[in-house]
């Protein structure tokens, strides 16, 4: 009876070790639960969907010489470390914590790298074919204006509510002067492409101004 109840504890221990791995396992990019609804203050990656995905996700890279700009913003294609290619989301319109983002929602997206707040922020015209404006980072969400405020629109999302969805494909406009253009990758750039915004949602008609968003 002794040697069975050890046997019977071994058991339960080695169950709630293997259990215990299974939670503290970090989740990859492709093993995350796509549908989990955005959230304001929540935490995502942002895909660029050149050619079905190839674009790599939006990422602070090095040291900004644009005037008030922190880094410059660029994509990698891969996830880095160091949150470099983490964005948190913040309302633009007074929307509690928790709540869920809804397509057309002005929002703010604020870097996770180290412990500055880094706003996404269009800064100094772009001189690459179709682009507008320069894209980086910086500490002021409203350095010049509404330089910092970005328009998220979902293309669909299921069920079709209005609320944006982890694995749902995006368009990010500037909300600069009214109209800053489309989010939007235009040559190469840094580990990956360049950044910047462009007038047209879907420049060359394959997917650079087409994010999908990955939360964590």
């Amino acid at each position: 009876m002794r040697a069975r109840n050890s046997i019977s504890a071994l058991l339960t221990a080695t169950s709630l070790l293997a259990t215990v791995g299974a939670v503290a396992a970090p989740a990859s990019a492709s093993s995350r639960a796509l549908g989990d609804t955005l959230k304001v203050g929540g935490l995502i990656n942002l895909q660029n969907q050149l050619n079905g995905g190839s674009g790599g996700y939006l990422e602070i890279y090095t040291t900004s010489t644009a005037p008030g700009a922190s880094y410059t913003v660029d994509t990698t294609p891969t996830d880095r470390g160091s949150n470099t290619a983490t964005w948190r989301v913040v309302s633009a319109s007074g929307r509690p914590q928790g709540s869920a983002v809804r397509s057309g929602d002005a929002i703010y997206l604020v870097n996770a790298y180290s412990t500055g707040n880094f706003y996404l922020d269009v800064n100094t015209y772009q001189d690459r074919p179709a682009a507008w404006w320069d894209v980086s980072v910086t500490t002021t969400k409203n350095r010049d204006g509404d330089s910092g405020k970005w328009r998220i629109t979902a293309e669909t999302s299921n069920p079709v509510d209005g609320v944006v969805r982890s694995g749902d494909k995006i368009h990010l406009e500037s909300l600069y002067e009214g109209n800053g253009g489309f989010l939007d990758i235009n040559g190469l750039g840094g580990p990956g492409y360049d950044v910047s915004t462009t007038t047209y949602w879907d420049r060359n008609g394959n997917g650079t101004a087409t994010w999908k968003v990955l939360t964590k």
